[in-house]
């Protein structure tokens, strides 16, 4: 049988080729699409790798800024919050919550009246109010509690595309005071309280219109404010200016501009007050000012006043007026005033301390007695009876306690003991019949050898009377029972002096006491 070879046309060999290259191609096309996925799905990965890295980090910044956002808005003193559009809280800060002395979970999502008194509540949802139906700014002051507050609120615009409010409130209380402080003590004299010079002379310009004539004007110039500073210190002079004081408002009306326009010079504005009338305003402070006493030093002021009566004159010429007037009396009553002022000072010193009233004068006639035994003249004589007299004058400026004490002082308390000398040496030099008595009593506690005070002056260097002072002093003292318990006969007195004849005491003055005991 015949084996038949069927041998293609070349139709079918074509289909054939073709069919394989339709396969190949298949093949080649599947190929192209698996790798473009392939690299498609590539490129998505490090594209979410990318994106997923950006995230993390924005997320890390994010927190990071909100960390640092809460830490600065926390540290601030101010009450901070965002309310949404009902008013309620959906933001506060760590001063809200003190505030409130509340949790921030219980405000968060809370309106004021939940949180806090209806009237303050009510102050706070007007003003938000405000803020959402205008959609502007405001700026307010709330006075809540005996505090004030400084509100700035404002429109913020949330997620939810709603309106809410922001706000930053702060308690200005302490500000305020302080600004309050300053402008009072722009016009005032901060230890009187009165007007000072500015605001004075301020006034002054102000009140000079014809509707305010006549405009009386008065000067008061204060006595013994050196005297207060030296004896006592400057705490007794401030006390000296500040009784001045209450006697000018004393006396004045509540419309009369009262200033302390120097250290110790006082001027009182009087609109539509006639002469005559200041005239009496004056007399009457310093009536009443002379019935203070601070501590030995009596009150006393002098005074002058003039008026404006006319538009024409000035108001400056008034015043110059016046102040003549004051200084005209001031030097006429001088030598009165200080007269009076020694008196009160050497009243109140023995009142204070009688044993020392008696012990001065045991002193001044034992010194008169020496004086006379050493044939001085009638002038130093008098001197020496004197200064014997106000020898111890400055011990009014210890404490009573002290000055009364028996028992041994202290180191501090002997301190203050070894002033006395100086007080009395600067009370003596204040006064014109007094002065030459001075350095007597600056010197009453030297010794003959120099360990005496306050200068530690030797022998001759030591003032002759103030050495005749210094015998009889201890003389008294060691005879005296005010000062001891077992006070010295006068043999065992003489014979204590003796003893410390040449080192104590002045070897000439001993023998000249010695004889005129016998």
């Amino acid at each position: 049988m015949k084996r038949i070879i069927a041998i293609p046309t070349n139709i079918d060999f074509y289909r054939c080729a073709i069919g394989q290259l339709g396969l190949m191609r298949i093949l080649e096309i599947d190929t192209f699409v698996l790798v473009a996925i392939i690299l498609f799905l590539l490129l998505l990965i490090i594209l979410l790798f990318i994106n997923l890295t950006k995230l993390k980090q924005r997320n890390y910044e994010i927190n990071n800024f909100n960390q640092l956002r809460k830490t600065f808005i926390d540290a601030d003193n101010r009450l901070i919050y965002l309310k949404d559009k009902n008013l309620k809280y959906i933001f506060a800060n760590k001063a809200l919550e003190k505030f409130y002395d509340k949790q921030l979970s219980e405000i968060i999502g809370s309106d004021d009246f939940i949180l806090t008194d209806p009237e303050f509540a009510e102050k706070q949802r007007k003003t938000d109010l405000d803020v959402l139906e205008k959609n502007i700014l405001i700026e307010d002051q709330l006075e809540w509690q005996n505090n004030i507050y400084k509100m700035k609120k404002f429109p913020v615009k949330l997620l939810n595309g709603y309106y809410g409010v922001g706000a930053y409130i702060e308690d200005v209380t302490e500000k305020k005071e302080q600004i309050k402080k300053i402008e009072y003590l722009s016009f005032h004299d901060p230890l009187t309280g009165l007007y000072n010079r500015s605001f004075f002379e301020e006034e002054m310009r102000r009140l000079d219109t014809d509707r305010n004539l006549p405009i009386s004007v008065i000067v008061g110039d204060v006595n013994g404010l050196k005297l207060a500073n030296d004896i006592f210190g400057h705490d007794a002079g401030d006390e000296l200016l500040r009784e001045v004081a209450n006697t000018f408002q004393k006396v004045c009306r509540s419309d009369d501009i009262i200033a302390r326009v120097g250290g110790d010079e006082f001027a009182i504005l009087l609109p539509k007050t006639q002469a005559k009338h200041a005239k009496e305003i004056m007399n009457r402070i310093k009536e009443e000012f002379s019935k203070q006493n601070i501590k030995a030093v009596k009150g006393s002021i002098s005074m002058g006043c003039d008026a404006k009566v006319d538009k024409q004159q000035d108001i400056l010429q008034v015043i110059k007026n016046a102040e003549d007037r004051m200084y005209s009396e001031k030097v006429l009553d001088r030598n009165h005033m200080r007269n009076i002022s020694i008196e009160n000072i050497t009243d109140v010193f023995y009142k204070i301390s009688p044993r020392e009233k008696q012990h001065s004068r045991n002193v001044s006639q034992i010194c008169e007695d020496i004086g006379k035994a050493m044939n001085l003249s009638e002038i130093e004589i008098r001197r020496l009876k004197e200064a014997g007299y106000f020898h111890d004058i400055g011990k009014i400026a210890l404490d009573e306690s002290l000055l009364n004490k028996d028992d041994e002082l202290t180191q501090q308390e002997w301190k203050e003991m070894k002033e006395h000398p100086i007080v009395g040496y600067r009370i003596l030099n204040s006064f014109d019949n007094t002065l030459d008595l001075a350095e007597y009593v600056l010197a009453h506690q030297e010794r003959w050898d120099g360990t005496g005070y306050p200068k530690g002056l030797k022998g001759e260097e030591v003032p002759r009377l103030a050495r005749i002072i210094a015998l009889a002093e201890s003389y008294d003292k060691m005879v005296n029972p005010l000062f001891s318990k077992e006070p010295m006969t006068k043999q065992q007195a003489v014979r204590e002096i003796q003893k410390y004849s040449g080192t104590r005491f002045d070897p000439e003055i001993v023998d000249v006491f010695v004889k005129m005991i016998g």
